[in-house]
């Protein structure tokens, strides 16, 4: 015990990974990260409470920081980064359309799983993507009726999106590691996995890219991570060739189609020099629906922002960055502003880039299976 006495008086940052006790295989684990002068960088892997090992298993990391990463996600099982305290919102099959659309604005959700109340088993995900495809549809086949959409009930809704429900609805397990449900997310090119206990079969939480970087952030050292600290333009994070963007008279309903056609979550809107002037987002489609403003899907993305209060948003210079920045501001601005993805712009704010939370998840799980 003295070994793990000294260990705790450590200066250092802590991941306190705590499983509850009602979850069967489950152990509560602590890991400690420091830099020590004279061994080098070093993880810590502490017993848990109650056991009756008091072994302190040292693991001397190599000079390739990422290696940090790696034991971490490996180290770390899907359950133990679930909040204590959570909530899951589930929707029937049978809800209308409009209810649901109320659901995930009043809890600030983008999606939400579908149960089937016939097979009593849960059947899929009802998203903002579903909502833009049906848009779409109405807009080119039915345009007289698309005020009616939400009246559907959601099983109906997602026959009409071409994306029917899947009774083998993609999920992770709580024991996977966070290794695994990168690798899964990114295979699959989904942004969120649904963890699913195998005893019951009930959703016990949505793993996402942002929640993985907001582990990610909180659970590394920053003077162990020492790439965190250099820039998006070294580390060759981002995209910076054919990049989307929308003025503030493109038509709604191009900007839906470009938000699915390149998979992506916002969209910059730029003036004719191309420089910044607010972000059109997934999220802005959900208060269309709120407001009942999607019939008139020809109306232009400047019609959709609140008389510039947008735009004084975004310009904010939180909500944007440069090549220059380092990964471990961008991961800051990312997190503190609860966004997926930040536009790039030069010293003239000109949009020359955007980075988004994948894209730096991805660049982590890539750098890791090199290094490990």
């Amino acid at each position: 015990m003295e070994a793990l006495e000294n260990v705790r008086r450590k200066r250092t940052q802590t991941a306190r990974l705590v499983s509850s006790p009602g979850y069967v295989g489950a152990e509560e684990k602590k890991l400690v990260i420091w830099k020590d002068k004279k061994e080098g960088n070093q993880l810590l892997v502490l017993p848990g409470e109650g056991s009756e090992d008091t072994k302190v298993e040292s693991i001397k990391l190599d000079q390739r920081v990422q290696l940090t990463y790696c034991d971490l996600l490996k180290a770390t099982k899907c359950y133990d980064i679930i909040p204590s305290s959570t909530k899951m919102v589930i929707l029937d099959s049978q809800l209308s359309v409009k209810k649901a659309l109320f659901a995930l604005l009043n809890n600030g959700l983008r999606s939400a799983p579908i149960w089937n109340s016939e097979t009593q088993q849960l059947s899929g995900m009802l998203t903002v993507t579903d909502f833009i495809l049906v848009l779409q549809r109405y807009y080119l086949y039915q345009p007289e009726s698309i005020e009616s959409i939400e009246e559907h009930s959601i099983s109906t809704f997602k026959a009409k999106t071409d994306r029917t429900v899947d009774n083998s609805l993609m999920s992770i397990r709580p024991e996977d590691n966070l290794l695994d449900a990168i690798f899964a997310l990114r295979h699959r090119a989904v942004h969120r996995l649904p963890v699913i206990d195998p005893s019951t079969g009930n959703i016990i939480y949505m793993m996402t890219y942002k929640r993985l970087l907001n582990f990610l952030q909180m659970a590394i050292v920053r003077h162990v991570a020492g790439f965190m600290n250099k820039t998006l333009e070294e580390l060759k994070i981002g995209t910076y060739e054919n990049i989307a963007t929308v003025h503030l008279d493109t038509a709604v309903i191009d900007a839906l189609k470009l938000l699915v056609d390149r998979r992506i979550s916002s969209l910059p809107v730029v003036d004719s020099h191309r420089k910044l002037v607010s972000m059109f987002s997934r999220a802005d489609v959900i208060n269309m629906a709120a407001e009942k403003t999607y019939a008139t899907l020809d109306a232009t993305v400047g019609d959709t922002q609140s008389s510039g209060q947008e735009q004084r948003i975004c310009v904010d210079s939180t909500a944007t960055c440069q090549k220059t920045d380092t990964l471990l501001s961008v991961v800051s601005k990312l997190s503190r502003r609860e966004i997926h993805r930040l536009p790039v712009l030069d010293d003239s704010g000109h949009v020359t880039g955007v980075v988004s939370v994948s894209d730096i998840v991805r660049y982590v799980a890539d750098h890791t299976e090199v290094d490990s």
